[in-house]
């Protein structure tokens, strides 16, 4: 009881100590809630930044390989994955021909064989900390119906 009683006497002096007490608090609540909000709206634009250059890597890459499952080429397969790996944020890539069996598979892939879950779009199928797992279907352009189909999946971490 006498330590409150001290600090009463102690820091409840006039108007001017109380009115400097009073804005010390008001900008140290002020600098810790505008750090979180900056912080939070900069993480979320970082993250949809990433998010789309993702996307875009992805169908980059699944538009240059139409020829690559047409003809299903390893060895067109290979260049591309070669060329896609280089890329720093890419861990793994596969390419799946229209029987869902790999065409070539490198790197961390984690994909979902199962034919249920392949995706008639470019998707993001899984997130974790670690990677994004980034899936597109290959379709031939020009023609009335489907000649291949390809998901195929990118890590990207």
């Amino acid at each position: 009881m006498r330590f409150f009683n001290y600090i009463k006497q102690r820091y409840t002096g006039g108007f001017k100590e109380q009115l400097i007490i009073t804005f010390v608090i008001g900008i140290l609540a002020t600098a810790t809630i505008s750090t979180y909000l900056i912080s939070t709206f900069s993480g979320n634009k970082v993250k949809q930044n990433l998010e789309s250059e993702g996307f875009q890597v992805t169908k980059d890459f699944a538009d240059r390989n139409i020829l690559t499952l047409l003809y299903l080429s390893k060895e067109s397969a290979k260049e591309s994955v070669k060329a896609i790996k280089n890329f720093p944020d890419i861990k793994g890539v596969g390419i799946y021909d229209v029987e869902k069996k790999p065409l070539i598979e490198e790197g961390k892939n984690t994909f979902p064989k199962d034919a249920e879950l392949w995706p008639q779009e470019l998707t993001l199928i899984k997130e974790s900390k670690a990677a994004w797992y980034f899936v597109s279907p290959v379709f031939a352009r020009g023609m009335d119906q489907e000649i291949t189909e390809l998901p195929f999946i990118e890590e990207i971490s």
